[in-house]
């Protein structure tokens, strides 16, 4: 496995992700994939079929969690400490600790899982090697906002408004009085937020000063999450917290 996927890498191009036949058949359903063709290589008798990983699927939410057992205790104990989000309250932090690989992600998993739908659930998933400012944070926004690397940037900001003004449409017909004030201020940040997502805009916001675009980020960051937390119960979810960046903190 190790020569194949090394040569593997020797065919694929900066910035892309290949697949053989056996990885891609474990998570077609999780990604979305493209089928590149047969190809030969050293060592092998026959021509290997290779895929590229282009995406999510649009049902990766809803995916099941498969050879889930015990931790009930604990699942109980989160959804406990959850219950004031469905009487419009803040339910504060909840930590899960634990050594590597002990399964602190399946187990936050079986708990979306167990909510069922009930809140909006949003991933932030560290890099414990690129610590950028509120790296998580566009990870999040970027999967949100359905952004794809394989994209021209004019498509992508098709995606990013598509996205942007079902928020708002929703945030219009919302009754809570402060609606209104979060559908002004998200939409004085439109291009903020675009930026953050991740979309290079030839009329985006001035970075001459890092200051204060860090405090723009954080207003239009704000501003979204205020939005979708008006809208559903909002989990944020921040994955291996142990690596945030600073600004991210």
């Amino acid at each position: 496995a190790l020569n194949t996927a090394a040569r593997i890498v020797a065919q694929a191009s900066w910035g892309q992700i290949w697949l053989d036949e056996p990885v891609a058949r474990e998570l077609h359903v999780a990604y979305t994939l493209k089928a590149l063709g047969e190809f030969k290589f050293k060592g092998k008798q026959k021509a290997q079929p290779l895929f590229q990983l282009t995406g999510v699927s649009a049902h990766i939410n809803s995916l099941p969690v498969r050879g889930f057992v015990g931790r009930q205790h604990e699942l109980a104990q989160c959804s406990e400490a959850l219950a004031p989000l469905f009487n419009g309250r803040s339910a504060g932090i909840i930590t899960i600790q634990g050594e590597a690989g002990i399964g602190k992600s399946h187990f936050a998993a079986a708990l979306r899982q167990a909510l069922n739908g009930q809140v909006t659930w949003l991933s932030c998933p560290t890099d414990d090697i690129l610590r950028e400012s509120l790296n998580p944070f566009q990870a999040m926004l970027s999967a949100w906002f359905n952004q794809s690397l394989e994209r021209e940037t004019s498509e992508n900001w098709k995606q990013y408004l598509a996205r942007f003004q079902t928020l708002a449409a929703h945030l219009k017909g919302a009754s809570d009085k402060r609606a209104h004030d979060i559908y002004t201020k998200l939409h004085r940040m439109q291009t903020v937020l675009a930026d953050l997502t991740g979309i290079p805009l030839e009329t985006g916001p001035d970075h001459s000063d890092p200051e204060l675009r860090f405090t723009h980020n954080l207003l239009a960051l704000t501003a979204f999450l205020q939005a979708q937390s008006l809208l559903k119960p909002l989990v944020l979810h921040v994955e291996d917290a142990h690596c945030l960046d600073d600004e991210s903190w």
